[in-house]
């Protein structure tokens, strides 16, 4: 958890520094998030997500991350 607050500490303070404001969000990466794997099934699921099909931890992850940019 430590090396991952210094990653995202790191990110925004590269970002705001070239004028971009920044946030980080640290998540789980032990198991996948959706129910599918590969670029083309996980767009596909992207897909269905934004239709309002997606998978619970997929939608709750997009939420998150939309709640910040809003």
């Amino acid at each position: 958890m430590e090396s991952a607050r210094e990653l995202a500490l790191n990110m925004i303070e590269i970002g705001n520094g070239v004028g971009i404001k920044t946030y980080a969000m640290i998540t789980a990466m032990d198991y996948p998030i959706g129910r599918f794997i590969g670029n083309a099934h996980e767009v596909l699921e992207s897909i269905q997500t934004l239709q309002g099909n997606g998978p619970s931890d997929t939608v709750e992850l997009v939420s998150a991350l939309g709640g910040v940019l809003v």
